[in-house]
Formats: C-alpha cells, sequence, structure tokens
C-alpha cells in the first residue's frame, strides 16, 4: 500500500514536472545546436560592418537570459538594442526550419 502510494504520488510529481523537464531539455539541445554551429550558419551570420556582432552571440546571450540592454552595452556605442532585436528575430525567422529539421 505505501509502494502503491509513492507510486502515485511519483507519477503525479512527473506529470506535473513533465512541461518544465522538456523545455530544459529542448533548451539545452538549442543551446547545443547554437554552440556546435554545425554547418557554420550562425556565426557567419553578421550585422553589417560588424563582424564580431553574430547570430551565435547574441542567441548564446538570451538562451543565458541576459537582457538586451546588457547584450547592447557589450557592443555600445555602435548599436542599440532595437538593431541587436531586430537582427535577431530577422535570422530567428531564417533559421527556424533548420533549427526545428536539427532538432527533431
Amino acid at each position: 500500500d505505501d509502494l502503491e502510494r509513492f507510486e502515485q504520488e511519483e507519477s503525479e510529481i512527473y506529470q506535473q514536472n513533465y512541461p518544465q523537464m522538456q523545455i530544459m531539455e529542448d533548451t539545452e539541445r538549442l543551446r547545443e545546436l547554437i554552440e556546435q554551429d554545425p554547418d557554420n550558419i550562425f556565426r557567419n551570420k553578421t550585422i553589417k560592418n560588424r563582424p564580431d556582432i553574430t547570430w551565435k552571440i547574441i542567441t548564446l546571450a538570451r538562451l543565458d537570459d541576459e537582457t538586451w540592454d546588457t547584450i547592447a552595452q557589450r557592443f555600445h556605442p555602435t548599436k542599440t538594442i532595437s538593431t541587436l532585436q531586430s537582427f535577431f528575430d530577422r535570422n530567428l525567422r531564417k533559421f527556424s526550419d533548420y533549427i526545428r529539421n536539427k532538432l527533431q
């Protein structure tokens, strides 16, 4: 009876936490893909006239929960938050199918 109750509680805990665990796992897989960049597409996508600002750098910073303000300060004074966000969003749309396929 105790074992049955314990197993039921464990099952409920797992079911409650599964979505969070799945998100964490997916985030880790995404991070690995971005870091490894097997086809060099993330490190080769740069902001015009700034080869040091890559989509890879920005994405990894966002995955580390850095704010847009913090990221922009790294590249101050040449790039604004809106420039970085636009660059990130535009390329995320371009990379979305690639990322989805790699993570399947």
